[in-house]
């Protein structure tokens, strides 16, 4: 039903189960896969996960995960999700998880194992060790500058009134007074 800008909608949603027997058989499998990484000299984690894992992002990239919010491989303590970090927390560089559960997009459930591939210690910020970080840092001041400039500039052509609810909040970027009241 459509009324105007304004919509209804109805929708039938299916959802396949995933019943125990194929949670379990993919948890055995991942721990099996994982017993070959750890104990074969010729099987690498980056070679299993090219041949073994079912997430298309990471497959082809010797299962490195990439952050959504940076696009970069590296990732920050807060923008990682808490049931992971409490899985890599626990292991030291190059060690491989057991296989954990995983809630996946849309719902879904699988299992995963991690391996912690680096981590970076807590330091005073250095180029070679957080360039990624200053270079946004960086771009963030450079934006807010020039977002605050263009303010600047069409404050003088462009109406706006202040209420008296906000009259004695300290605009920093207006640096004007109020217009007229009405």
């Amino acid at each position: 039903e459509r009324r105007g800008e304004k919509i209804n909608i109805r929708h039938i949603l299916v959802a396949p189960k995933i019943n125990q027997d194929d949670m379990l058989n993919a948890r055995l499998r991942l721990d099996s896969i994982r017993s070959q990484v750890m104990t074969n000299d010729t099987l690498s984690f980056s070679e299993a996960a090219a041949m073994f894992s079912d997430d298309k992002e990471s497959k082809f990239n010797g299962g490195l995960m990439v952050n959504p919010q940076t696009g970069a491989t590296r990732w920050e303590v807060d923008q990682i999700d808490p049931s992971l970090f409490f899985a890599i927390d626990k292991l030291k560089t190059g060690e491989i998880s057991q296989p954990i559960l995983a809630h996946l997009q849309g719902g879904k459930q699988g299992y995963r194992i991690l391996m912690l591939k680096t981590r970076t210690e807590p330091h005073v910020a250095n180029l070679k060790d957080d360039y990624q970080r200053l270079q946004d840092a960086a771009l963030n001041e450079k934006q807010h500058i020039s977002t605050n400039k263009w303010i600047e500039k069409k404050l003088s052509s462009t109406y706006y009134r202040i209420t008296d609810d906000y009259t004695g909040c300290k605009f920093d970027i207006f640096k004007v007074q109020p217009v007229a009241r009405y």
